[in-house]
């Protein structure tokens, strides 16, 4: 989303042309984005698939593709100014492995920023309306920020702060055609009959206008110390 592009924007390195990396960059939104702002962007995600779509997005050859896993980037140690990972922190079961790896290939007094839900914005969504089942799949999916918390400190982290962005946009027809694809994933752990039913609601109550949903997103935004500390 625009916002969440705004907050990356906020905390890009002033300098000029500064080294970005996206962990589990997906199509490449957002990195494409960056990279249209000055910075030298490297995005990885371990789908093939999405990695091929990113490329075709990517018309003015912007970005550094690369295939990996979170837990085990391919990247020199101290490579990168700024760090980021958009929705993704759900989908690693390795948490403590990818947060390290982060840490690794930061600069000394580099930025990393992971984008998550809060357990409240979950059950404030709209889909949670329409999708009762949805929320508590989410919650137990999204981790607490306590807990992203306690593993950046772990890893080496400091000056770890919290932000929240919260904004409603109107539903459109692209976004009710997402929802009947499942788009997003969650909506297929469901029962088809709830989520029929659902989908039928959300439907009709688009139709006749003005519906909007409510959406919200948490930065962890965390900072590796600018001094190296050889280890005695």
């Amino acid at each position: 989303s625009e916002i969440v592009l705004e907050r990356l924007r906020m905390f890009l390195p002033r300098r000029k042309r500064a080294t970005v990396l996206e962990i589990g960059c997906g199509t490449g939104n957002y990195a494409i984005a960056l990279a249209a702002s000055g910075a030298m962007v490297w995005g990885i995600d371990f789908s093939r698939g999405m990695l091929a779509s990113a490329r075709g997005r990517d018309k003015g050859r912007l970005v550094t593709w690369a295939c990996g896993r979170a837990e085990q980037l391919p990247f020199c140690d101290a490579s990168f100014d700024f760090v980021y990972n958009v929705d993704l922190v759900h989908l690693v079961t390795q948490r403590s492995s990818m947060f390290a790896e982060a840490f690794r290939v930061l600069r000394y007094g580099g930025v990393f920023c992971t984008v998550t839900k809060r357990h409240e914005h979950i059950r404030r969504r709209l889909l949670a309306r329409y999708f009762p089942s949805i929320t508590r799949v989410n919650v137990e999916r999204f981790p607490h920020l306590r807990e992203i918390t306690r593993i950046l400190r772990q890893v080496g982290f400091h000056h770890i702060v919290w932000g929240t962005a919260e904004y409603e946009i109107p539903v459109t027809p692209a976004y009710l055609e997402s929802v009947r694809w499942k788009a997003d994933s969650v909506l297929r752990r469901i029962p088809e009959c709830e989520f029929q039913k659902g989908l039928s609601a959300l439907e009709r109550d688009a139709s006749s206008g003005g519906l909007l949903r409510w959406s919200a997103r948490a930065f962890i935004w965390a900072e590796k110390p600018g001094q190296h500390r050889p280890t005695l």
